[in-house]
């Protein structure tokens, strides 16, 4: 992977590492306080210029997320089994603001397949998500509205649904 197809920005949720390819964001994550990258040092700065059109897009989405103004997302591309891709495509359902159970999406999830389905296996799909809060996995709760289950860490899932929340009460 290049570095140009890299991009470390900062958020009220920490850093956020977004990868890019062919003009797609492929990957959108959190940056661990043990975060060791060999690239980090070189990664393209914010008002510089991007190999990648697609990152400074990104970055200005996750800006106008944060102000709580809904945009259309910037071009993502996922990839994984059909399962993950359904999973992931009924996420990006989940309005702004708002949260499903993950039995919620499992019982969506059956309907459309014919077949029964766990919120397990639910869960399992959406800890895979290589592209968190453009594909909104934070927006899953437990059965009884809890949080559970978020790869950032609870705490990144509470901040992310409050400021939520706060912007689509208005």
């Amino acid at each position: 992977m290049s570095v140009d197809n890299l991009l470390i920005t900062e958020s009220p949720v920490g850093n956020i590492l977004i990868t890019a390819e062919e003009g797609f964001i492929i990957e959108l994550d959190f940056v661990q306080n043990n975060y060791n990258c060999e690239h980090t040092k070189k990664l393209n700065k914010i008002g510089g210029q991007y190999e990648q059109p697609v990152l400074k897009q990104a970055h200005e989405w996750l800006y106008n997320y944060f102000e709580g103004k809904v945009q259309e997302i910037p071009p993502i591309k996922l990839q994984g089994t059909d399962f993950r891709m359904m999973v992931w495509e009924l996420i990006k359902e989940i309005p702004y603001g708002k949260t499903k159970s993950y039995g919620e999406l499992a019982k969506i999830l059956a309907k459309r397949r014919g077949s029964a389905m766990s919120a397990r296996a639910v869960g399992g799909a959406a800890g895979k998500n290589p592209i968190a809060i453009i594909v909104p996995c934070h927006r899953l709760v437990g059965a009884n509205g809890k949080l559970v289950g978020f790869g950032g860490g609870i705490e990144k899932k509470r901040i992310l649904l409050e400021i939520e929340r706060e912007y689509s009460g208005r």
